[in-house]
């Protein structure tokens, strides 16, 4: 008979309840007809015979029981007690991180931010599960709510540990509700997005050029100033195939109508002097960043209406002396000086007769070595760069400098140490030559 119905029976034989060893003699002499779980019990007591034995695996079984049932909650409140602990422990990883961008290591983990700065590399510490423990993200923050993970870390019995991506699914309202920092990369970036985007233009400031050189733009830092060499700010009677970006009738503010930061570029249209959208668009485009099958070593600013990819002046010189000098001169054109930085003397006299270059672009004569004189402007030419220095009064410039890079040399000044970077003081030839043309004094 059924268990049900055997105990039944019992109760009205013997006026009381089985006990399990009753119930347990009945199924052994299969006067109870057993079920899967009753097959179960009957073969764990055959095999556990032992009363006290059985007990304790039932204690521990409860147990076990009750301590999955609260694991979370236990879980939960011990994070929430370590989470200063596993706070410092982030702040570390962020630290190795920001120390490895501003020193440009070479470490695996950092090659692509560094590359890339202009797609806004930053972190947020988020609890992506519920139970109270955060993890660190690291990210490119490329536009409003999109963000491309790089690597995620997590504290691990008491230490940091990159995990897998793909182990840790997090939606993208928790993404977009972090609370997201960008890391320092201002050492790293040319083409600065975020000055750009609250008008000023002093990053892209100087002539560019496209590929044909038909075709330039060029600013100064309130922006847009000429197309084609035509002032932007005068009106031209110019047909469009001549004067490609805007119609003989109107003229432009020099300014552009920025949208949102974008995938490490920057999106904008002209605008004209009344402040109407052209509708011409246009792309501020960083270095490291692929676009359109232009070349990704270098700055650009892209014509989206035309097509066509302007880079700055200094980018031929660039690629001619890559390899040769230690000038930059993309960051000397845009009024960075630490390429310059140093003590500048003729060869055959390196203790005086020349000049002293600071950080912050003021040139120091050695004849007259308490009165230093500032850069105001710099031209990219050709083959050299033409540095002007403050005159005697603020609408004058003063003393011309030119600077050749190491690697070239100019027709008609060969008289000089061609391997070497140099500095003429004035733009006659005969000073690019010995002994008037200066050298780097090396350290």
């Amino acid at each position: 008979m059924l268990k049900k119905e055997w105990i039944a029976y019992f109760e009205e034989i013997n006026d009381r309840k089985p006990n399990i060893d009753e119930i347990h003699s009945a199924m052994e002499s299969e006067e109870i007809t057993m079920n899967f779980v009753d097959k179960i019990l009957y073969n764990y007591r055959n095999k556990v015979p032992n009363k006290k034995v059985r007990k304790l695996i039932r204690i521990s079984l409860i147990l076990l029981t009750i301590f999955i049932l609260f694991f979370p909650i236990l879980k939960t409140n011990y994070n929430k007690m370590m989470y200063s602990t596993y706070s410092e422990k982030y702040e570390a990883v962020i630290e190795q991180y920001q120390n490895a961008l501003s020193t440009k290591s070479d470490g695996e983990d950092y090659k692509l931010l560094i590359k890339q700065p202009s797609r806004q590399p930053s972190y947020a510490k988020i609890d992506s599960n519920g139970d109270s423990k955060e993890e660190l993200y690291i990210a490119f923050k490329d536009g409003k709510n999109k963000y491309d993970i790089l690597a995620v870390y997590e504290v691990k019995f008491g230490s940091v540990k990159k995990i897998e991506k793909s182990s840790l699914k997090i939606s993208d309202e928790l993404l977009s509700k972090a609370n997201w920092r960008t890391f320092d990369v201002n050492n790293l970036v040319t083409m600065n997005l975020k000055e750009l985007s609250e008008g000023n233009y002093k990053s892209v400031k100087g002539l560019w050029i496209n590929g044909d050189k038909k075709e330039s733009i060029a600013f100064d830092n309130d922006g847009l100033i000429a197309i084609n060499g035509n002032d932007v700010h005068k009106e031209k009677s110019l047909t469009v195939k001549e004067f490609m970006i805007y119609n003989w009738d109107v003229t432009l503010s020099g300014r552009f109508l920025f949208r949102e930061i974008s995938d490490g570029f920057l999106p904008g249209t002209l605008e004209y002097r009344d402040g109407r959208d052209s509708f011409n668009g246009f792309r501020f485009i960083p270095k490291g960043i692929e676009y359109e099958g232009t070349d990704s070593n270098y700055d650009r600013i892209y014509d989206v209406m035309h097509k066509i990819a302007y880079y700055h002046a200094s980018h031929d010189l660039e690629k001619q002396t890559a390899k040769t000098t230690k000038l930059d001169m993309s960051e000397i054109s845009k009024g960075k000086y630490s390429s310059l930085v140093g003590k500048w003397s003729p060869k055959s006299d390196t203790n005086k007769s020349g000049i002293e270059i600071d950080e912050k672009g003021t040139v120091y004569f050695d004849w007259a070595p308490s009165k230093g004189i500032k850069i105001v402007s710099v031209d990219v030419l050709p083959d050299t760069i033409l540095v002007h220095l403050e005159g005697d009064s603020p609408n004058q410039t003063g003393q011309e400098l030119l600077i050749v890079p190491a690697g070239v040399q100019v027709d008609g000044a060969k008289n000089n140490d061609n391997s070497k970077d140099r500095i003429s003081i004035g733009i006659k030839l005969d000073r690019l030559n010995d002994p008037q043309v200066l050298y780097r004094v090396e350290q």
